[in-house]
């Protein structure tokens, strides 16, 4: 170590060297290779986006089916799909639409005219043909028939 002088510090034999982050300029090279890797890292961005998107919405579809199953084991049930079928009730005039393997009345409906007709009237498995539109009114002052006759001027062969 070196003496001190008059109180003063000793200095250092060596300079002392530290890094600093400093602003440096850029070369017209440099400048496109930057925008390059930036572009490469927006694609990186907007693929890492839509693997997370799908992945958020796999989660989702996970937790719906893991909340079902956990309300399945706590009551005993689940919801299935089962072909159900109108039953009509004519005294009452609605249809009950029932479960078909424990007979339970899942929904009822009131019976509209057609229905109730329906029986009187059977079809024996032939569709119906739709009712006529309703007739216009004629207008006053119109001939009723519109279409006129015509002959024809050469005579028939086959008469």
């Amino acid at each position: 170590m070196a003496s001190k002088k008059n109180g003063a510090a000793a200095r250092p034999s060596s300079i002392e060297k530290e890094r600093r982050l400093c602003s440096v300029k850029l070369s017209e090279a440099e400048r496109v290779a930057r925008g390059d890797e930036m572009a490469d890292c927006e694609v990186k961005i907007e693929g890492l986006k839509a693997e997370q998107s799908e992945l958020a919405r796999q989660v989702k579809t996970h937790a719906k089916r893991r909340n079902e199953l956990g309300h399945s084991l706590d009551t005993g049930t689940e919801q299935r799909e089962l072909l159900c079928e109108w039953v009509p009730d004519y005294p009452k005039n609605v249809f009950r639409l029932t479960r078909p393997d424990t007979k339970e009345v899942v929904d009822t409906r009131p019976m509209s005219a057609t229905d109730l007709n329906h029986e009187l009237f059977p079809t024996n498995g032939a569709v119906a043909a739709p009712p006529p539109p309703p007739r216009l009114p004629r207008k006053r002052g119109r001939p009723a028939s519109t279409t006129t006759t015509t002959t024809d001027p050469t005579p028939d062969a086959a008469a």
